[in-house]
């Protein structure tokens, strides 16, 4: 088994590297039986972004679908399984930003998140891979920890409501 790690892995479209794809299948080659891929961002929020610093299925679904496709086949030729771990953090934010964030989201981008996690997972499974991971992250903990989320709606205050984002993603 080998857990998710950050390595250099996105090209300009938000697809995996022909680097990332020899690192992840010599890992496969070499006995390991599971592997999780360092982190891929949901989707690229920001409507000026024109570079992916990690895999973003939804940046360019075309690319990251015939990229990864090519990846899992020869890993799953190897016998291994490929999960992708998928994330919610915002490039550019630190920490602190990211679980303060849960703040300020509003009800309509709490559920645009929500529609591209899942928009995400299609596109994983398009592109052949086994399942995926959820990265919880500075940003869903936030939302999750009473510390940081002061909210006074169904995603604050009682834990049920605290961890009401996370739930509907898995959902």
């Amino acid at each position: 088994f080998m857990p998710a790690m950050g390595i250099a892995t996105a090209d300009e479209n938000g697809a995996y590297t022909d680097a990332a794809s020899a690192f992840y299948v010599t890992r496969a080659k070499g006995g390991v039986g599971l592997i999780i891929t360092g982190a891929n961002q949901v989707t690229a929020f920001d409507p000026q972004q024109t570079v992916c610093t990690d895999p973003t299925p939804g940046f360019n679904p075309e690319a990251y679908i015939a990229a990864g496709q090519e990846m899992t086949r020869q890993i799953h030729d190897q016998g291994a399984k490929i999960l992708v771990q998928l994330a919610a953090g915002l490039a550019g934010d630190t920490w602190p930003e990211q679980s303060k964030r849960c703040q300020m989201m509003t009800i309509a981008e709490i559920r645009q998140l929500v529609a591209a996690f899942a928009e995400a997972a299609k596109i994983v499974k398009a592109a052949g891979f086994d399942g995926i991971e959820i990265e919880t992250g500075s940003l869903l903990d936030g939302f999750t920890l009473a510390l940081d989320n002061q909210r006074r709606d169904d995603y604050g205050g009682e834990l049920q409501n605290r961890f009401r984002i996370v739930t509907e993603i898995i959902s």
